[in-house]
């Protein structure tokens, strides 16, 4: 289940992970910095991230849309 947290400094959403195990990806907004951040955490532990440039989200969100929606 998403939890989305919208906030005026640090957009993020929240999606656990499937698997259970208090794990989870947590999806973070920087505008300041121009990425958005993907990262996997296990209980308050970040266990791995990655820095997405503003300029490849059009890309991702392309990919998902069409992956959630192709049989």
């Amino acid at each position: 289940m998403a939890q989305v947290r919208w906030n005026a400094t640090l957009p993020r959403v929240l999606i656990d992970d499937v698997r259970g195990g208090n794990r989870f990806l947590r999806v973070t907004v920087h505008r300041d910095l121009g990425v958005v951040v993907i990262s996997h955490w296990q209980g308050d532990e970040c266990v791995a991230a990655t820095r997405v440039p503003m300029s490849a989200i059009d890309d991702l969100i392309e990919l998902l849309r069409e992956g959630a929606t192709t049989p």
